[in-house]
């Protein structure tokens, strides 16, 4: 090698050198940094968290008034997303009303999408039923994420709302070129952290794919996307009872997940008089759901 190349190359050499003392130089004084830091993310042991914890005020614990899910869940907690789904026909949309009257105390928001605020009432009228109290939009004239963040927003200033209902999913997820069950589960992320950010609990109606009418519905039912699932924190299905090959009033309310307890179970209801009733009703030794 000519000394020419050789001292080029030593040089070379030397810089690279310089460069990665430089660079470890550069880590342990980002270390120093992250060392002091102390802020509201900063890193700490489980134990120290654990007496964050116990000295929280204790959680509110809001109830549905229906004994056999509070037991199953303890309550509906705040910053939750519970999702209701059913086949059609059901009852999705009358349980999600009933539980507006049952947790009148919370000012429940209801944006219907499927139907307007008038149907809705004019079928109580009509029945000659009671119209549970609940705040709405005069019209539902948009479904973006805004104009749904909005109303929320309105609700919780006016009228102090502390859980929300929208029917149904399907109803809010924008026309896209992208994959629909992406932009299903997009949505659904979202109204998680909706709830989160308002201290709010939320609750989507959701619609099944198409199952047999006699099968009871589970999970992997939901119609689009398994983020649905996923990122929900509670899943409650309904089902109905069916004889003769058709839906009696007789209910199925089952709980498929509970992220709060993991404990899951169902709770029988009986649908009269336009409202669900807990009733013990006896299952048909062959037939019914499967």
């Amino acid at each position: 090698m000519k000394t020419k190349e050789y001292i080029k190359k030593l040089e070379q050499e030397i810089e690279k050198q310089k460069g990665k003392i430089a660079e470890r130089k550069r880590l342990e004084e980002i270390k120093v940094i992250a060392r002091d830091y102390d802020g509201d993310t900063k890193v700490v042991p489980s134990h120290e968290l654990v007496e964050i914890i116990k000295n929280r005020p204790d959680e509110e614990k809001m109830m549905s008034g229906i004994d056999g899910l509070d037991k199953i869940l303890d309550g509906f907690r705040r910053k939750q997303l519970i999702i209701l789904s059913a086949l059609s026909g059901v009852g999705k949309t009358t349980f999600a009303l009933e539980l507006t009257d049952r947790m009148r105390k919370y000012n429940p928001l209801f944006l219907s999408y499927e139907q307007t605020a008038d149907e809705l009432i004019q079928g109580f009228i009509e029945r000659q039923d009671d119209v549970p109290l609940f705040f709405t939009p005069l019209k539902i004239t948009d479904n973006s994420k805004e104009w749904i963040e909005n109303k929320v927003i309105e609700g919780i200033a006016k009228w102090d709302s502390q859980v929300v209902f929208i029917d149904h999913l399907h109803y809010i997820i924008p026309f896209t070129t992208r994959r629909h069950d992406l932009a299903v589960g997009d949505m659904v992320r979202f109204l998680k952290q909706l709830a989160n950010k308002w201290n709010i609990v939320i609750f989507l109606i959701s619609h099944l794919r198409k199952v047999e009418l006699e099968k009871r519905p589970t999970i992997s039912d939901l119609k689009d996307s398994s983020a649905i699932g996923q990122e929900c924190d509670t899943l409650i299905m309904l089902s109905r009872e069916v004889r003769d090959g058709l839906m009696s009033n007789d209910t199925l309310l089952s709980v498929q997940k509970n992220r709060k307890k993991g404990k899951l179970g169902v709770v029988k209801l009986s649908f009269t008089g336009g409202k669900f009733y807990e009733f013990n009703w006896q299952e048909p030794e062959k037939k019914g759901f499967k």
